[in-house]
């Protein structure tokens, strides 16, 4: 996605963080996201950028992350700089929560099952309070919503039911005043969204109508 960006005009950096191991649990991922944010703001200016207008995309659990980061009180703050600055998200095929993201209701599905003895326990432990913590659909209520960046959510035709939790998330962003979009890329999977013509030129003409 970092090359449709920059062949349309975006001045493009990609980021990456620490994974997941006894030495770095969470939240030092989310961390790493808001020190590279950082990173950004102070060196987009020599670059040709405006650090004012800087916009986050990643796709899985990267979308996850710029979530969290975003919406997370400490998590900005925690680098010295105000939640305003994100002026757009662009998340695609993420998790939002922690807590069944694979079903479209509240009661788990057997993937949200194996979601969480795979994924969410082993990464996060067993406290529920520290999966709530990490989950950014947990942090949209409290955000300052004069601040509130505008979303947008994308999932693969094929999507493991991630897109199930994406409808969740921009429900809750919506019901708390967020400017929220959310679309479905035919033919294509979990695996291969990013690399789908029709997500870059969706993902950049929302960017671009961002940046009027």
């Amino acid at each position: 996605m970092g090359a449709n960006y920059g062949k349309n005009g975006f001045l493009c950096f990609t980021i990456s963080y620490r994974l997941h191991d006894k030495a770095t649990a969470h939240p030092a991922q989310m961390e790493d996201v808001a020190r590279a944010i950082r990173w950004v703001y102070d060196h987009a200016s020599p670059l040709g950028g405006d650090p004012e207008r800087i916009f986050l995309s990643r796709p899985s659990v990267g979308a996850h992350l710029i979530s969290l980061a975003t919406l997370h009180p400490r998590a900005l703050k925690g680098v010295g700089l105000d939640a305003s600055i994100i002026k757009g998200v662009v998340g695609i095929s993420g998790i939002y929560s922690l807590f069944n993201p694979l079903g479209p209701g509240h009661a788990p599905t057997w993937k949200d099952v194996i979601f969480e003895y795979g994924y969410v326990r082993p990464t996060f432990g067993e406290d529920q309070a520290a999966w709530d913590e990490a989950s950014p659909i947990q942090h949209v209520a409290l955000f300052p919503h004069e601040a509130a960046p505008p979303f947008l959510l994308l999932n693969a035709h094929q999507d493991l039911g991630l897109e199930n939790g994406a409808k969740k998330f921009q429900r809750k962003l919506r019901h708390h005043g967020f400017e929220v979009k959310h679309a479905i890329i035919p033919a294509t999977t979990h695996g291969s969204v990013t690399h789908s013509p029709r997500t870059a030129r969706i993902a950049c003409a929302y960017l671009k109508s961002k940046c009027k």
